[in-house]
């Protein structure tokens, strides 16, 4: 591998590092969990780097590396035996935030479109490869995800008053 390669490699982790454990802690609910995947997921892409003709499509692969990463603890997660400690399980939450609580409820096809695109800022074009989805798929799954949120947000308040 180049030098350029390289260094691109590490400016590419530098620049997502913080989103890539959002997006971790997100489909994880797990801060240690989240970690481990980052490094993981980086630690594959920088393993399968050879495999990336494109050099700007670099950001999207590291993104794909750690949520197949994800999935895979995931997956083994479920085989493993229950646990009493359900805390584990709870994204923690921010009195600020509150949307958080709502969007962790969401399903992956949901949730993990509207993180990249609302916390990390991604175009649905970015997303849009980053997930192996048209563009069209991704815009219509952000406007759904948001769409559930609202109602949940509008049957929480109704509930409430």
């Amino acid at each position: 591998m180049t030098d350029e390669r390289k260094a691109r490699f590490t400016a590419v982790v530098s620049r997502r590092q913080q989103g890539l454990y959002r997006l971790a802690l997100m489909m994880l609910r797990n801060a240690p969990d989240a970690e481990d995947a980052v490094a993981q997921g980086m630690e594959n892409c920088w393993r399968k780097m050879g495999r990336i003709l494109q050099e700007d499509a670099l950001s999207a692969y590291l993104t794909r590396c750690v949520m197949n990463t994800c999935r895979d603890m995931l997956r083994k997660r479920k085989r493993e035996t229950v646990t009493d400690n359900l805390e584990i399980f709870i994204l923690p939450q921010k009195a600020e935030t509150p949307v958080w609580m709502y969007l962790s409820a969401l399903d992956d096809r949901y949730r993990i479109p509207l993180m990249l695109r609302f916390s990390e800022n991604l175009p649905n074009t970015e997303i849009a490869k980053i997930l192996h989805l048209p563009a069209g798929t991704v815009s219509s799954r952000i406007a759904r995800g948001l769409n559930i949120l609202r109602n949940q947000m509008e049957k929480e308040e109704k509930r409430h008053d």
